[in-house]
């Protein structure tokens, strides 16, 4: 089993000091990675940190943060999104990701990334559009199995119950039979 560390959230902002916050995380009895949150500029941030990890940890990359901060500019943005346009900048937003992960991988000589997060929104504080099964039958079309963890922008269990009913297997193949 792997032991992943998501420190990032408690990371210092400032460089010298975050470099040293990760090596003692490096130091962990057990563990065998790290998280990091991703946006746009995570590679060259991430330079000193990945340079002071173990040759054999491995490092996962979520993008809760840039795909939040692209919410707030466009509401209608994201994977999951019925928009169009929505979608296109979703999916150009991954393949900066992905460009990233390549980045993290070539420095390290080694496919160091073992996993990414990606979240697939539109959503966040400004909801105007409610979850689509059509939406995510897309999304998820060509997958052998497409694994959905709900995290609602909205307090309390009504957002959680709404998404859960709009993508059950049921109507999610429907949509993509048709």
């Amino acid at each position: 089993m792997k032991v992943i560390i998501a420190g990032y959230t408690a990371a210092p902002a400032d460089p010298q000091s975050r470099d040293a916050y990760y090596a003692k995380l490096a130091s962990v009895p057990g563990a065998s990675g790290l998280e990091f949150g991703w946006t746009a500029t995570t590679p060259p941030d991430l330079a000193g940190a990945l340079g002071l990890l173990p040759a054999h940890w491995s490092v996962t990359l979520n993008d809760i943060t840039a795909t939040y901060q692209a919410s707030v500019s466009s509401p209608r943005s994201g994977l999951a999104s019925p928009d169009r346009d929505g979608r296109s900048a979703a999916v150009t937003l991954a393949g900066d990701l992905a460009a990233s992960v390549r980045a993290i991988n070539d420095r390290q000589g080694r496919r160091a990334v073992a996993a990414v997060e990606i979240h697939s929104a539109p959503g966040f504080a400004n909801r105007v559009l409610q979850p689509d099964p059509a939406a995510f039958a897309r999304l998820s079309a060509g997958l052998d199995e497409a694994v959905v963890r709900i995290v609602t922008a909205r307090p309390g269990l009504e957002p959680v119950v709404q998404a859960m009913a709009a993508l059950t297997p049921a109507l999610i193949r429907a949509v993509g039979a048709s």
